[in-house]
């Protein structure tokens, strides 16, 4: 059974917009790409932390490049385009430490954001359970 965003009104912190027309109000299917995305992002940000300790530049530059769709998908665009920002910058960095106070900002961006999504995720079940 499909559930649609009849009345459900997304947090302002989202791109709403967006979202709908991305999932065509579909509100299950926005909530399994919720669901996957913050996963993803957990285990990713662990990752990101363990490559910066290890000065792998160019991981970390093609580890956000792989982050940076997830925020789309869960409606941050803007964000989406600050770490792709950090992406092109990691490029042009010859070490991890030219990144270090822009690696730090992002994640702490990134975490934030991860609040957002996890609150906007308890939203959207308790709707969907209200529904079923």
């Amino acid at each position: 059974m499909q559930v649609k965003t009849l009345d459900f009104v997304y947090s302002g912190k989202l791109d709403s917009g967006y979202l709908f027309e991305l999932y065509q109000g579909d509100l299950y299917t926005t909530l399994e790409v919720f669901e996957s995305s913050i996963l993803e992002l957990t285990n990713e940000l662990q990752l990101a932390e363990e490559l910066f300790s290890k000065r792998d530049l160019i991981g970390l530059q093609f580890l956000y490049h792989k982050l940076s769709p997830l925020l789309g998908y869960t409606g941050l665009p803007k964000l989406q385009k600050q770490v792709q920002q950090f992406e092109e910058f990691c490029k042009k960095s010859q070490s991890t430490a030219d990144v270090s106070s822009q690696f730090v900002y992002i994640n702490i961006l990134i975490g934030e954001a991860m609040v957002v999504v996890r609150q906007e995720l308890i939203r959207l079940k308790k709707f969907i359970n209200k529904r079923a």
